[in-house]
């Protein structure tokens, strides 16, 4: 009985090796195994927490020497536009009796202003999410992809009613009406009623 089942087990796996289909290079990634993350830079973005930090579109004049304007985040989470000195960027400050008091670095960021990228944890990549990062596909998967591509930027000609030709991407319809993505880039709003 067993050698049975090692004789069905070893054909089996035999027939699975020779079924196994060739891979091909991943057509989302092109091969690459993913994309530089568009969100942050070196995987760092902007801290979001109340940590102090510089307004670059204020016109306060500044008085004293080392001074900015800042932007500061009370307990509240109520922005405030005010002045302090450069070497306080980074802190949390909480509003007391009318004045800002601060309260030490940021937790968040410690005091960097800089956070690690959530979309990509830090490391400026993100895999692809066909290949998942191993940069091939199945020919199977690969041609799937490569056909549902196909229809998605599958052109239209409109021929209208005055002789007008307008080729693009349908992008949204309506009951009366058809929103086309032409190959500049514009969007055109043409009514059904318009249409030969």
């Amino acid at each position: 009985m067993i050698k049975f089942f090692l004789f069905f087990f070893l054909f089996a796996f035999q027939g699975s090796i020779l079924v196994c289909e060739e891979n091909k290079e991943c057509p989302k990634c092109n091969g690459k195994g993913g994309e530089v993350c568009k969100v942050c830079k070196d995987g760092l973005i902007e801290c979001f927490d109340r940590c102090i930090r510089e307004d670059k579109f204020s016109s306060k004049p500044v008085t004293k020497d080392g001074w900015i304007n800042v932007i500061a985040i009370d307990q509240n989470k109520v922005a405030h536009h005010t002045q302090c000195h450069k070497v306080h960027i980074g802190e949390i400050l909480d509003l007391v009796d009318n004045r800002f008091v601060p309260r030490g670095k940021c937790p968040t960021c410690q005091g960097t202003r800089k956070c690690k990228c959530k979309r990509c944890n830090g490391t400026s990549h993100i895999l692809c999410t066909l290949c998942l990062g191993k940069k091939e596909v199945e020919q199977k998967k690969a041609e799937e992809f490569i056909k549902k591509q196909k229809e998605v930027d599958k052109k239209q000609t409109i021929k209208l009613k005055n002789g007008q030709i307008i080729t693009g991407k349908k992008v949204m319809e309506t009951k009366d009406k058809i929103s086309i993505k032409t190959a500049d880039g514009k969007f055109v709003l043409v009514n059904k009623s318009d249409i030969e």
